[in-house]
C-alpha cells in the first residue's frame, strides 16, 4: 500500500442507535428535501460542537489538545456506512 493510501486509511466506529432515534432522522432527513443521514448528523454534531467550545474555554482548550494529538497520529474516525 503506498504512503496515500495508508495516510486515507481510516477507523470504522459503529453506531448503535435507537430505532426510535433513527426514525425521526430518517423523516427529518426526508423532510429536509431529501438530505443525507451523513449531512443531518455532520451539520448538527458540528454545530454542537462549536456551541460549547465557545462556551467552555476549558473544553476548547483539552479539545484543541486532543485533536492536535489525534492529528499526530493521523487517527481518523467515521462512521461504518458512509453513504448514510
Amino acid at each position: 500500500m503506498n504512503a496515500n493510501k495508508t495516510k486515507d486509511r481510516v477507523r470504522q466506529v459503529p453506531l448503535d442507535l435507537p430505532v426510535d432515534f433513527v426514525m425521526t432522522l430518517d423523516a427529518f432527513c426526508e423532510a429536509h428535501h431529501g438530505a443525507t443521514r451523513k449531512r443531518i448528523i455532520h451539520d448538527a454534531v458540528t454545530a454542537m460542537i462549536e456551541r460549547e467550545l465557545t462556551e467552555s474555554p476549558s473544553l476548547k482548550a483539552r479539545f484543541e489538545t486532543v485533536l492536535a494529538e489525534r492529528k499526530r497520529s493521523a487517527l481518523n474516525i467515521v462512521p461504518i456506512n458512509p453513504k448514510a
